[in-house]
This record gives C-alpha cells, sequence and structure tokens, in this order.
C-alpha cells in the first residue's frame, strides 16, 4: 500500500512510509522511536520521556504521559 519495500504482511504501518528499521512506520524526528509510539514524533527525544526531549535534564524518569508533551513527575 504505502511502497517502502516492506511487504504489507510485516509492516506495522501499512498505510504510511516508513522504514526497515521501524518494521515500516515512521521516525519523523529521527530519535529511534517510531511516530506510532512516540508523543512527541517532532522532536528527538527517548524512550525514558515517550520520545519526548527531557526539557528540564534532572534526569528524574517520568512514571507517566498524561497527554502529549505532559508529564507527572514524582520527584525522589
Amino acid at each position: 500500500l504505502d511502497k517502502d519495500s516492506i511487504a504489507d504482511k510485516d509492516d506495522a504501518c501499512p498505510k504510511v512510509k516508513g522504514t526497515v528499521a521501524m518494521h515500516g512506520c515512521p521516525d519523523t524526528d529521527g530519535d529511534g522511536i517510531a511516530d506510532d509510539k512516540d508523543a512527541c514524533p517532532l522532536l528527538k527525544g527517548d524512550a525514558a520521556h515517550a520520545g519526548c526531549p527531557d526539557t528540564d535534564a534532572d534526569v528524574v524518569k517520568p512514571n507517566k504521559v498524561l497527554a502529549i508533551g505532559v508529564y507527572h513527575h514524582v520527584e525522589r
């Protein structure tokens, strides 16, 4: 369907052109997290922050994503 050279039966995102590394899904920001699993697909981030950047650089990992780009932190 999406002509990304990945057979649709093996393509995690058969309607959107993606890469082999992302199993057929796009990674718009190039952070290694496929857009369909990335809470911030336009901002480079990390897995600990659901694909969003650690904007305060406090190294405290969020407990959960409340909304795209909004985190609930528990200070330790």
